[in-house]
C-alpha cells in the first residue's frame, strides 16, 4: 500500500472523528462550554479549516475536492441551525460564514499540499 493510500485511509477515519467533534462542540449547552479565548469567529475558522483539510485528504480524490468542501459547508449550516435546540445557544449567520470559510480554506490547502508534495508536481504560484 502506497503512502498516499495509507494517508487517505487514516484521514478518512480522522474525518469521522472531526465530524463527531464538530457536532459535540456545536451543540454543547452554553453553560458547559469552555472557550480558548481567541474570539469565536477564529474558533470556527480554525475548527473547520482543520476538519476541511482532513476530509479533503481522506475523500478528495474519491469524491472530488469541491464536493468535500461544499458538504462540509452544508454540515456547518446544519449544525448552526441545530443550535436552536441547544440550551443557551443560538444560530448566527456570521458563525456559519466563518465555519464555511474555514472548511473551504482547509479543503483548498489540502489540495495544494497534495499537488505540491504527494504528486511531486511543482507548487502553484
Amino acid at each position: 500500500m502506497s503512502k498516499l493510500k495509507r494517508l487517505e485511509r487514516f484521514a478518512r477515519w480522522l474525518t469521522w472523528c472531526a465530524v463527531l467533534a464538530l457536532a459535540i462542540l456545536s451543540w454543547t449547552p452554553a453553560e458547559d462550554m469552555v472557550r480558548p479565548g481567541w474570539g469565536h469567529h477564529l474558533e470556527h475558522v480554525t475548527a473547520y479549516l482543520i476538519s476541511g483539510a482532513i476530509a479533503a485528504l481522506g475523500y478528495g480524490r474519491r469524491r472530488g475536492y469541491a464536493t468535500v468542501g461544499v458538504l462540509l459547508c452544508g454540515y456547518a449550516g446544519f449544525l448552526e441551525i441545530g443550535q436552536n435546540w441547544s440550551p443557551g445557544r443560538s444560530p448566527a449567520f456570521d458563525d456559519f460564514a466563518a465555519s464555511a470559510m474555514g472548511a473551504l480554506l482547509g479543503t483548498a490547502l489540502a489540495l495544494l499540499w497534495l499537488i505540491h508534495f504527494a504528486r511531486g508536481r511543482p507548487p502553484i504560484y
